[in-house]
């Protein structure tokens, strides 16, 4: 069995001005019927102006009510609403919180990493200074060592933050971490820095070049030769021969 429709406010209001609009044409008629005097028409008259003057006071009864049952209704609803919207405003609140101490952590880490990474960097200096093979114009501005010199190397890290920017998706630059320069990078990679060559290849890059040049290559090395093999192999050329043989033209120059 279905629950009965309660009906709302305004159908009740809708009712009571029907029914008032009703209730003159009743009267006048009974009056009609008692000049007439046909005894069923006055009682039939009569009968009718009742009816509608007891369904007008029902309804006046049952607007007020109807009205007080959909305010409570109303603000219970707001109040579940609001319990809600505040739910997630603290779940939100939480997420925050939690995230920026993780920013918190990791702009920590990346300054403790920089630190010592620019400690790596003056050693690695030091280390260069003490081999004049290293600073030979021959291997460009200031030998290999310029290409590990303390400006190039910030640009390097400045262009890794651009690496992890979202690119021209984020318009309002909203995403990218803050101190993120677009600018620093190639034309090519602005629409997708995430292209960009990281820190730790170039970097790597670089010790390979300076290892090789210094005659201790990372690659491994060949497998072990007869002393005929040996004399067959065509020589390789080393960078170091470069540099040598540049300096030994350069005397013969003079």
């Amino acid at each position: 069995m279905s629950a009965t429709k309660i009906p709302r406010s305004a159908e009740l209001r809708a009712r009571l001005a029907d029914a008032e609009s009703q209730r003159p044409a009743l009267i006048e008629a009974h009056g009609a019927a008692v000049l007439d005097g046909d005894p069923d028409a006055i009682r039939a008259a009569r009968d009718a102006v009742q009816e509608i003057e007891a369904e007008i006071r029902d309804l006046q009864s049952a607007v007020p009510v109807a009205e007080k049952r959909e305010a409570e209704a109303l603000a219970a609803a707001q109040a579940a609403l609001r319990r809600e919207h505040v739910r997630r405003l603290e779940k939100a609140l939480k997420a925050l919180e939690r995230e920026s101490c993780g920013v918190s952590v990791h702009i920590a880490n990346y300054s403790a990493a920089y630190r010592r990474f620019v400690k790596a960097l003056d050693a690695v200096n030091s280390g260069i200074a003490t081999l004049p093979e290293l600073c030979h114009p021959a291997l460009g501005f200031a030998g290999l060592g310029g290409q590990l010199s303390e400006a190039r190397m910030k640009l390097s890290v400045a262009r890794e933050l651009c690496r992890h920017c979202v690119g021209s998706l984020d318009e309002g630059k909203r995403l990218n971490p803050p101190g993120a320069d677009l600018k620093l990078i190639d034309m090519r990679y602005l629409h997708m820095p995430e292209q960009l060559p990281s820190l730790d290849s170039e970097v790597k890059s670089l010790v390979n070049a300076i290892l090789a040049a210094c005659g201790n290559s990372q690659e491994p090395p060949p497998p072990s030769s007869t002393p005929a093999e040996a004399r067959e192999r065509p020589h390789v050329r080393h960078p170091t021969d470069e540099i040598g043989r540049s300096a030994d033209d350069a005397r013969r120059a003079r």
